[in-house]
């Protein structure tokens, strides 16, 4: 997971730790719950922890296992997403803003879109 971590930081994208990401959604509390759709569920949180500024995050379902024999290609689909996504710069596009790639989760961290949806 190290490499992992490396690499996406590489892609120019900041990296939390789980532990950041815990705190900022209260442990993944239904109090900072925002919706669950068909691959993750995203929370309302501060990242940094003392930042003013709201932030979408989202926790996928699927998670990284250095034991699975498909763990290889989860790992190369998520980095490219990560690259893929940072590297977008458009005003109908939410930024990422980081990810957590710690303990095996897969948690991308968004600009939060205040009163919407992505649909609205």
């Amino acid at each position: 997971m190290r490499l992992l971590s490396e690499a996406a930081t590489s892609s120019g994208v900041p990296v939390y730790s789980y532990n950041e990401v815990a705190r900022a959604t209260n442990s993944f509390s239904d109090t900072h719950r925002l919706g669950t759709g068909a691959y993750g569920t995203v929370y309302v949180g501060r990242l940094p922890a003392n930042s003013t500024a709201l932030v979408a995050i989202k926790r996928l379902r699927c998670r990284l296992d250095d034991h699975d024999d498909d763990g290889g290609r989860a790992v190369a689909l998520l980095l490219n997403e990560i690259r893929l996504i940072s590297s977008l710069s458009h005003p109908n596009l939410v930024r990422l803003l980081g990810c957590c790639l710690d303990r095996g989760e897969q948690i991308l961290v968004y600009e939060l879109v205040p009163n919407g949806t992505l649909s609205h």
